[in-house]
């Protein structure tokens, strides 16, 4: 049996949008987590002025948001998922965020603007 959504019927939106309306919920379960929408897209981020809570903070936003996604049979694409450090210090930062094995890429583009960690 397959699963999801015609792309391009009229209703597809709509059920979609029905779908994942509880998600921002999911992901705010922890505080200071913020996310915003854009179609099919989530971006979640999380400020503050020491890196360690932020990383603890933003993995336990993606272990909910995983949790979510295995309870309403839905599945993030991970070759699709990135993860970015903005910060304004210089010196180099380890930062690990992980949702299966989510990479820290240097370099993506989000809405055709280049987000470079230079």
């Amino acid at each position: 049996m397959r699963q999801g959504l015609p792309q391009g019927a009229v209703l597809s939106c709509l059920l979609f949008n029905i779908m994942i309306d509880d998600v921002e919920a999911a992901i705010q379960k922890v505080p200071r987590v913020s996310c915003l929408f854009f179609a099919d897209d989530v971006v979640l981020w999380a400020t503050g002025s020491n890196i360690r809570p932020l990383e603890i903070t933003l993995n336990s936003s993606l272990l909910n948001l995983a949790t979510w996604a295995n309870t309403n049979k839905m599945e993030a694409s991970v070759e699709k998922t990135v993860s970015q450090l903005f910060t304004l210090s210089t010196k180099q930062h380890l930062f690990h965020l992980e949702y299966k094995g989510l990479p820290l890429l240097e370099r993506f583009f989000f809405v055709q603007i280049l987000w470079d960690q230079s």
